[in-house]
């Protein structure tokens, strides 16, 4: 089985993110088997578990539980890229998330997004299928 890949785009901010909670990079990629200069180019592709494995040593070695969500809170849709553009030329809101849905594997290959039609709401979902 081919290694998962993880589209570089959602950690580049990672860097001064763990910086602002006075934690230094070289801590957090430590044994990753990564150069911290990946990050910034955001069209890079990292391991899965690699980014797995960064985003858990940040939220242990800043304290701070929610790391991903304050990463998260940093962009928009266009931090994924080709992906992020596609969603913003969708006609409808609807079609940018079944955009997003059915092209995500051009970011991740160790998650799957999916969306649930329940009623008169919809749920959008993540789930992470590769071992990290």
């Amino acid at each position: 089985m081919s290694q998962r890949m993880q589209r570089v785009g959602p950690l580049e901010g990672l860097p001064d993110l763990v910086r602002s909670h006075g934690v230094a990079l070289e801590a957090v990629i430590e044994n990753a088997g990564i150069d911290a200069a990946v990050l910034a180019d955001v069209d890079a592709m990292i391991p899965f578990a690699t980014a797995c494995h960064l985003l858990d040593r940040a939220a242990k070695l800043t304290g701070v539980g929610h790391i991903g969500l304050e990463l998260g809170l940093r962009y928009d849709h266009m931090i994924l890229g080709m992906v992020g553009a596609l969603m913003a030329n969708a006609p409808t809101m609807g079609d940018s998330f079944r955009d997003f849905v059915r092209i995500q594997y051009r970011n991740s290959r160790g998650a799957v997004v999916f969306l649930v039609r329940q009623d008169d709401h919809v749920h959008l979902g993540y789930g992470i299928y590769d071992r990290y």
